[in-house]
């Protein structure tokens, strides 16, 4: 779970990001997302909710008030930490946490245990905490600087044997760092070196555990991995085991810059957990934990999304690629959301909704899965979102593009 409500731990699918722009030039490719269907009987409204002059850094949505009120929040609109909510007919309220902060990264969670949710921003090296006390929003507090390097991802979630909540934030090394807020504080650090990023953390075998989901290269031959940590109280108190390994279309990328995203839930919408891997080519693929008996293995599916080589933006630390969620009209089947270079105009990033069907108008016995555009996401779209912004049970899509366009497309 990336981030999410304290009290609504299982619906946590927020994703965090930000990252320097030199080091966008080597580690991001946006995917080009090739054939599909489209769905005339579906409209998605597309509505701006602000435009900042610059890169905009990530978004998160969540109940960062603690008030039961779901909000949308941008890292750096103009270099200001900003709040959005949804006024009905009126549109949209934006509120200024914190001005010239330039945040990269943000996310919402329940870090100290506490049954609060806060907001967690983060820039360069430095990871920052800040909390709405019910009438203004404290000053951004310093709880984390990594050693050496650029903070990656930052993911909060009961991952330890005694489910208490923990930020977990990684790093360009592929370091890990473990911070727990103990009664009384202040936050602990205990450093993981595990050689990968941590970009999910989720109930990935479908066994009622959260491990953490992440990517990272064998420290022997450097091969990519996705990975996967479980908590074992032992010594190691870490247990690593390899998911996939796969060849990089990219090898001569530095550490962990062509290893892209991972995120685990139900994409097909049956009630299943499961991992979803991105590469460097803007495929997608999908991995089930199967229990054989005696032993067990992780088993790979049809693949969701084909990409087609093309050059485009993704900014590792701005957030995940993609999202899982329902939909407003069918509120009861999760389907997969991506934003990708649209296959005729590379300028122009779109955002496309993946349903996996086994049966009409899949072809195939074993199934497969079918694609929708949503709609235009603007120049240089980096990732998605889904929330309940306009009330519950009133899902919506949001995404953040490189020219600073934060787009809200509602269905109809």
């Amino acid at each position: 779970m990336r981030e999410g409500s304290a009290s609504t731990m299982k619906k946590c699918r927020i994703y965090q990001g930000a990252g320097l722009i030199a080091f966008f030039i080597f580690s991001m490719l946006f995917p080009v997302v090739a054939g599909g269907d489209q769905n005339p009987s579906t409209v998605w409204h597309r509505e701006v909710i602000d435009q900042g002059a610059y890169y905009p850094g990530g978004i998160a949505i969540g109940v960062g008030r603690n008030d039961g009120t779901q909000r949308l929040y941008s890292a750096s609109v103009n270099g200001d930490l900003v709040e959005y909510s949804w006024k009905g007919s009126g549109g949209w309220d934006k509120v200024t946490i914190a001005v010239g902060t330039r945040y990269e990264g943000i996310l919402i969670g329940p870090g100290r245990n506490d049954g609060k949710d806060y907001l967690y921003c983060y820039k360069e090296d430095q990871l920052f905490e800040l909390r709405w006390t019910g009438a203004a929003w404290t000053i951004p507090q310093l709880i984390f600087t990594s050693p050496f390097t650029q903070l990656d991802f930052v993911i909060i979630g009961p991952v330890q044997i005694d489910g208490k909540n923990r930020i977990y934030a990684s790093n360009k090394r592929a370091e890990i760092y473990e911070l727990y807020y103990p009664l009384g504080g202040p936050f602990e650090t205990a450093p993981m070196a595990y050689d990968m990023q941590a970009h999910d953390i989720a109930i990935g075998r479908n066994d009622g555990r959260y491990r953490i989901y992440g990517v990272g290269r064998d420290p022997i031959d450097e091969a990519p991995h996705v990975y996967e940590l479980t908590h074992e109280g032992g010594s190691p108190p870490w247990d690593k085991q390899s998911i996939e390994r796969w060849t990089s279309e990219w090898p001569d990328y530095p550490g962990v810059a062509s290893l892209f995203d991972v995120a685990v839930g139900d994409g097909r919408g049956d009630g299943v957990n499961r991992v979803y891997r991105m590469n460097d080519l803007g495929n997608i693929f999908e991995f089930t934990h199967i229990v054989e008996g005696p032993t067990d293995r992780w088993g790979g599916g049809p693949t969701v999304a084909r990409g087609e080589a093309g050059y485009g933006t993704r900014l590792t630390e701005w957030g995940n690629s993609f999202a899982i969620g329902p939909r407003r009209s069918d509120p009861t089947r999760s389907r997969i959301y991506i934003g990708a270079t649209d296959d005729t105009n590379a300028d122009s990033s779109r955002v496309y909704e993946f349903t996996y069907y086994t049966g009409p108008p899949c072809a195939v016995p074993e199934g497969c899965w079918k694609r929708i555009e949503v709609g235009v996401q603007g120049a240089h779209g980096i990732n998605v979102k889904l929330g309940e912004l306009r009330g519950p049970g009133q899902i919506g899509i949001y995404a953040v593009t490189i020219e600073g366009h934060i787009v809200e497309f509602f269905e109809q």
